[in-house]
């Protein structure tokens, strides 16, 4: 083999090995990409979420159970001195789960090469107003008021009220 086969052949064999190194990056660069994707919060936050509850149940007259059925267990009970209940219910609207929303997160997220979760990841964390319901049920356990407030206006939870001998 004379030098300049031996020249070109050294040469073929840099230019396979640069192509292979291009074709492991480039690998590694999709595999990167998909490990990100599986991950991606934004995504996974915006499949979460709680079912909205029927709020149709709060009337004056309302078996607890019925809203219990609803809201879940009260984060607190007050038993007042007139022998009355005070119940109150902390819950979430508007963070249903959105396979639609999942997936413009997804889209973005191959978009922007994964760089959409700087953004999607915040914007699905605040999805939802949390709110506090404070109902008064009588010595039957039946509703007889509903005081209802947003915890994301009020900054916190205020305390629920104190039990007193007055009625409303």
């Amino acid at each position: 083999m004379s030098h300049t086969q031996n020249h070109i052949t050294v040469r073929n064999a840099a230019r396979h090995v640069r192509a292979g190194l291009a074709f492991v990056g480039l690998r590694l660069a999709l595999l990167g990409l998909v490990a990100q994707l599986a991950s991606a919060c934004s995504v996974g936050l915006a499949l979460e979420g709680d079912k909205q509850p029927d709020l149709s149940v709060l009337k004056v007259g309302a078996e607890k159970t019925a809203i219990e059925g609803q809201l879940g267990p009260p984060k607190s009970e007050v038993q007042l001195a007139d022998g009355r209940t005070q119940s109150t219910y902390v819950y979430e609207v508007g963070n249903e789960s959105s396979p639609g929303r999942a997936a413009a997160h997804a889209g973005m997220d191959v978009l922007t090469l994964g760089l959409w979760e700087v953004f999607g990841t915040p914007l699905e964390a605040m999805q939802g107003n949390e709110m506090r319901l404070i109902v008064t049920y009588d010595a039957a356990h039946k509703a007889e008021s509903f005081d209802l407030k947003s915890l994301d206006e009020e900054g916190a939870a205020s305390p629920p009220p104190q039990p007193s001998g007055s009625t409303r």
